[in-house]
């Protein structure tokens, strides 16, 4: 099975979109990735829905934070556009060609660290174009099937 075959559509965003709300469409639509895309519109990173980065670095810091401290560092006011945000909220989205295979897109994935790829084609002029993505999920289910088919 090739890339074009796993395909699927992902939710997208500008880059100068605002992290919050970006991130509350991520909640409220159960997305586990939103697509970034740059100013020519071709996707640039990924937002990924994921525990925040500085609880995954410093456990100790996970376990100080109690719930009503939690609920206000959720609700502080946060109009960081996506473009200008660390990196360490935004993953490089990796991609693949639609002839790229299972295995080479598991490959990538776990180099990148990242659960998402980007399926990208060219045009006849030679600009890229966004098939959809192939989420890890969408990829151990392939496995999975094959497998046991």
């Amino acid at each position: 099975m090739r890339a074009h075959d796993l395909a699927e559509p992902c939710a997208s965003v500008a880059a100068d979109e605002h992290l919050l709300s970006t991130a509350a469409t991520l909640i409220d639509q159960r997305f586990p990735t939103v697509l970034v895309l740059d100013a020519r519109g071709q996707p640039c990173a990924a937002l990924v829905a994921c525990v925040p980065g500085h609880l995954q670095q410093d456990l100790l810091r996970a376990r100080l934070i109690d719930e009503p401290h939690a609920d206000r560092l959720r609700t502080a006011p946060d109009d960081t556009q996506l473009s200008h945000h660390p990196t360490t909220a935004l993953s490089p989205l990796p991609a693949v060609t639609p002839r790229c295979t299972t295995r080479e897109i598991a490959q990538l994935m776990v180099r990148a660290r990242c659960p998402v790829v980007a399926v990208l084609d060219t045009d006849a002029d030679g600009s890229l174009q966004l098939l959809g993505t192939v989420t890890a999920d969408r990829l151990l289910e392939q496995f999975l099937r094959g497998a046991y088919a």
